[in-house]
């Protein structure tokens, strides 16, 4: 084989390549394209069912809420009323025992009156008896 000869074989090799490499960067281009347009197309249809699922879940998350702000307002309404009762109970606990200090600081103002009238001998003045309610303590 002669140098000329071995050149040539060589440029037909390397065109030979270069046209097999076209092939295959044009096969592995079409591959990539058809990958990309089927991830597209896939992404798209994901996104649709995303939307759908979400709107169908909106209603659902919406009526939760609306049954959770129900059972809140009625907690609420239960810890109102608890106050409110509790607030009452105070009041009148606390009218019962203003009117028990005031009948016993009555008796007792009666007792130190008439225990001041003996002092000053006055005679129809008696020693105080016990108050005529019973005291309380």
């Amino acid at each position: 084989m002669s140098f000329t000869q071995f050149f040539e074989n060589l440029s037909h090799e390397i065109n030979d390549s270069r046209t097999g490499r076209r092939t295959r960067i044009q096969e592995i281009r079409t591959d990539v394209e058809n990958f990309l347009d089927k991830f597209r197309s896939d992404h798209q249809h994901m996104a649709k069912e995303q939307k759908r699922k979400l709107r169908s879940d909106d209603k659902a998350r919406v009526k939760a809420a609306h049954e959770m702000m129900g059972e809140i307002k009625t907690r609420i309404g239960g810890i109102f009323s608890f106050t409110h009762d509790l607030l009452g109970a105070f009041k009148r606990d606390h009218q019962n025992m203003a009117k028990g200090l005031r009948e016993q600081l009555h008796d007792f103002a009666d007792d130190l009156h008439q225990g001041g009238e003996i002092f000053r001998g006055n005679s129809s003045a008696s020693f105080p008896k016990e108050s005529k309610k019973k005291k309380k303590h």
